[in-house]
């Protein structure tokens, strides 16, 4: 029997910020350790996948995300460049890696465009 894993978080450098401002929610030590391996989707990702057993994993970005970016230009930057780390994961790695596009909804206009295209480049990258 294969296993995925769904929602499978990663973090981008920029994005790093916003998760940090949840750290009040979860143990400090816990945060500094996870940051490192959430930015790895290299083989370093595929490797404890294969030590969990786990066949394929559908990414998604670790919250809040953009959701709480008060500028909508800079969170429809930063949802862009999320999904293009995301996107370059997929495609070095199209046996193991799915996702879920990262969506900017401070302009629902952008974000179905971003949608779209995601789902445009890849099958198996967009909201679901």
């Amino acid at each position: 029997m294969k296993k995925i894993a769904l929602e499978e978080h990663f973090v981008t450098e920029d994005l790093v910020p916003h998760l940090e401002d949840t750290y009040q929610n979860i143990n400090k030590d816990l945060a500094s350790r996870a940051i490192p391996r959430l930015k790895q989707l290299g083989q370093e990702h595929i490797d404890a996948m294969d030590e969990a057993g786990l066949d394929f994993a559908v990414l998604s970005i670790a919250g809040p995300g953009v959701q709480v970016e008060p500028d909508a230009g800079r969170a429809i930057k930063l949802a862009k460049e999320a999904n293009d780390v995301l996107a370059k994961a997929m495609q070095d790695h199209p046996k193991r890696y799915g996702g879920l596009a990262h969506l900017a909804m401070q302009d629902p206009t952008e974000a179905a465009t971003t949608n779209w295209n995601a789902a445009s480049r890849t099958s198996k990258c967009r909201a679901p």
